[in-house]
């Protein structure tokens, strides 16, 4: 994949699942620091990530017909 093609699918997410993606992936925060900066817990903000890996995993099998 290339990262225009990964930031493109990013950019369809929920901003609330795509802002804790680019937290964690781009600015490299640990899920304590992410859960510090959206005034969350740290287990909350684990969730978030997660599901929002697996909604951002979604879409590349989506687009890319992957099973």
């Amino acid at each position: 994949f290339e990262i225009k093609e990964i930031i493109a699918l990013l950019d369809t997410l929920e901003e609330k699942y795509r802002q804790v993606i680019v937290m964690r992936y781009i600015n490299q925060l640990s899920p304590p620091e992410i859960a510090d900066v959206l005034g969350i817990s740290t287990n909350a903000a684990s969730v978030k990530l997660n599901y929002a890996i697996k909604k951002l995993k979604e879409l590349v099998k989506v687009k890319y017909h992957q099973s």
